[in-house]
């Protein structure tokens, strides 16, 4: 054997001449460990699919438990704190009305409460007009019988007619001569600053135009609307 070939066998048995291979192997390894998919959670995935199609089917199966579940998750009413309807504080209180409840809806006394009173005295007889206001105010200081929704507590409120976005829906459908059930009945809610609670044998309510005035055996809160927003309308159910 030549001088030569034993330098070859030398240099291709070194451990420099391996140091390529080594590299590559230490690569390799650190791709399949990369490419190692993650564990499959025990729920998940494809799994939800059997498990939503069970929970339809037994509600399907028995429509009473279905029944039971969406009553007890569903929205309760609204319902007024009326603990908190005090003299000097403010709450909101929910009215639903008809445009043609501008003139239907009245009150007869003789109270006046920061500047507001009803349209009537206690003898029936209207109270006449401040020469210096408006031919129009859209009843801005006339206190007038309201039923709270959807809990009918009987309030008397000032001011509800003259909030702007009120007035905006009496002008969208003015009452021309049509009965209420013809006209679209809608829910205020206002936010009410009471200045007052009325007696029963002071306050007597009309609630039409061609009603009877009835007496109230109540005590209800007068108050001062501070402002309103209006839901939407539904077909008026009354005369």
């Amino acid at each position: 054997m030549s001088p030569t070939d034993d330098n070859s066998s030398q240099s291709t048995d070194s451990p420099r001449s391996k140091r390529p291979y080594a590299a590559a192997s230490i690569r390799k390894r650190r791709r399949n460990r990369e490419r190692e998919p993650e564990p499959t959670p025990i729920i998940g995935g494809r799994l939800w699919l059997p498990i939503g199609m069970f929970i339809a089917m037994a509600f399907f199966a028995n429509p009473q438990t279905g029944r039971s579940f969406f009553a007890k998750n569903a929205p309760q009413p609204y319902r007024h704190q009326t603990q908190a309807w005090k003299v000097g504080a403010t709450s909101e209180v929910r009215v639903s009305v008809v445009s043609a409840d501008v003139r239907a809806l009245a009150c007869a006394s003789d109270m006046n409460a920061e500047g507001v009173r009803c349209a009537y005295k206690a003898d029936k007889t209207a109270v006449p007009r401040a020469p210096d206001s408006p031919l129009d105010d859209n009843q801005h200081l006339v206190i007038q019988p309201f039923k709270t929704v959807p809990d009918d507590h009987l309030v008397l409120i000032a001011g509800l007619w003259h909030d702007v976005s009120v007035a905006y829906r009496v002008h969208q459908e003015p009452n021309l001569g049509k009965g209420s059930r013809r006209l679209m009945r809608f829910v205020a809610r206002c936010q009410v600053r009471f200045v007052a609670q009325a007696s029963p044998d002071t306050v007597q309510t009309r609630w039409g135009l061609t009603s009877s005035w009835g007496k109230i055996n109540k005590k209800p809160m007068v108050g001062i609307v501070q402002s309103c927003e209006v839901e939407a309308p539904t077909l008026g159910d009354e005369e």
